[in-house]
């Protein structure tokens, strides 16, 4: 085969923070070979580059009509055990597109969710009857390593060039681990002469291997899918309106959502592959498009779509019933709130009526104390006077029978009067110093409370 020129320098898998192939300083390698004919069958697997290169540089003899070439990494997300340099030698020495190299770029990392419906599909027709495709299709494999996440999600590489007539067929297989079920197909070939006879009539037919061996897993996943939203379904449809919790609920939906991405990436991932199917089977390659078995890939890539597309809506459902729930929860906690403050409003204003009643109450007693207070304050000097003489100015006439007054009598009244004044004088003086010391205006007895400036301002305001 003949060197493309148009080979890029720069190759997409040389992104820094990309880790796809083995560094060039290494010799490590795992690639397998593998030369099919309807008679015989030859397969070696290297893992030195040195060696591989060696083998690659050999063609297959005139008696092999297809050459498989498969490269492999530990796991999905470890590079491809191969270096840069044997990987551009397969590409020069093949003459592979460059197309191809996109799919190659994909690889050393886990499947990215943002391309999970791009599947790299190219498709080169030449007038010499020379065709190349290359390609990657997404799947699913149970990893048989946690209960939570027993599934992992993985990507394969097709390359696929079908020669003119008498030239072998060249497959270049991009595994994201070191035992894939289409390896174990490919070995199978040694012991299947019916096989190999009839992937050498039409090498279309390893495409259709492929997808049977990846494309049945989707159905096993989404009902996986599906059991873990009725789990979380189960849960939302027992949870009872009063006893709903914002952290069973939060948990819920966060459950709910991690599956709903779930879904939606297979969804991305189903429509990538349908679209390929769709692509292969509308070339106008005619060994390819007429593959029966390609219509039956179509049917089941869109019966997964469809049912990730209902799936995707009973979640959905879901969320927002158990987001319903939660809000009216809430909302009846703030009724509750608003029925405990009415509750405590008006007994706040109950208590207030009763202090303001037991405040006039007590004004009332205060001003009768005072009135007592003043009449005692009046009688007193005249008892105390009275007591004093002994009520000597008073004499009874045993003759005319009769109270007569003493000529000392102004000295009572004389007595009893400054000592009134000075009694009433001392209160008022008393009552002066305490109304300085509390800082308010000082107010006869006899006089109403005045209004301060605040109570007549308001007042005037509201009339």
């Amino acid at each position: 085969m003949s060197v493309q020129n148009s080979q890029p320098r720069t190759w997409p898998w040389t992104f820094p923070k990309c880790k796809v192939l083995l560094d060039d300083d290494s010799d490590a390698a795992n690639i397998q070979i593998a030369d099919i004919a309807p008679g015989q069958f030859a397969s070696a697997t290297f893992t030195s580059s040195t060696k591989a290169r060696e083998a690659l540089r050999c063609k297959p003899g005139d008696e092999f009509s297809i050459r498989i070439i498969s490269i492999f990494s530990a796991k999905t997300i470890s590079p491809l055990q191969v270096t840069s340099e044997l990987l551009e030698y397969i590409f020069d020495t093949y003459n592979v597109h460059h197309d191809f190299a996109n799919v190659v770029a994909s690889f050393g990392q886990d499947p990215n969710k943002a391309e999970g419906s791009s599947n790299n599909a190219a498709v080169h027709i030449k007038s010499s009857g020379e065709c190349e495709l290359s390609y990657q299709i997404r799947y699913v494999e149970e990893n048989q390593r946690s209960k939570l996440d027993p599934w992992s999600l993985r990507h394969s590489g097709i390359y696929h060039c079908h020669g003119s007539t008498g030239e072998a067929d060249t497959f270049i297989l991009l595994h994201p681990v070191l035992e894939p079920a289409i390896r174990r197909k490919i070995d199978a070939l040694q012991h299947d002469a019916l096989m190999r006879e009839a992937l050498s009539t039409n090498p279309f037919l390893f495409h259709t291997w492929g997808f049977s061996q990846y494309f049945d897993n989707w159905r096993w996943y989404c009902r996986h899918l599906d059991h873990r939203f009725a789990e979380d379904n189960d849960l939302a449809m027992v949870m009872r309106l009063e006893r709903a919790e914002p952290n069973t609920s939060f948990r819920c939906v966060k459950s709910l959502r991690n599956t709903n991405d779930l879904i939606i990436f297979a969804r991305a991932c189903c429509s990538g592959n349908l679209d390929l199917v769709n692509r292969l089977q509308t070339t106008p390659i005619r060994l390819l498009s007429e593959i029966d078995e390609l219509s039956t890939h179509v049917s089941k890539m869109k019966g997964y779509v469809e049912s990730a597309d209902v799936l995707e809506g009973r979640v959905q459902n879901l969320i927002d019933l158990v987001g319903y729930t939660l809000t009216l929860r809430n909302q009846m906690e703030a009724a509750k709130v608003q029925l405990e403050a009415a509750k405590i409003d008006t007994e706040l204003r109950d208590l207030t009526e009763g202090l303001k009643k037991l405040g006039e109450q007590s004004v009332d007693d205060s001003a009768t104390v005072k009135i007592i207070t003043f009449v005692s304050a009046v009688y007193l000097p005249g008892s105390f006077a009275a007591t004093l003489y002994g009520m000597n100015f008073f004499l009874f006439d045993a003759t005319s029978k009769r109270l007569q007054i003493s000529s000392d009598f102004w000295i009572f009244v004389l007595t009893w009067i400054p000592l009134t004044l000075i009694t009433g004088g001392t209160y008022m003086l008393f009552l002066y110093l305490h109304a300085r010391r509390q800082g308010r205006e000082f107010r006869w007895p006899w006089q109403r409370n005045p209004k301060n400036a605040s109570t007549i301002a308001t007042t005037k305001k509201a009339t």
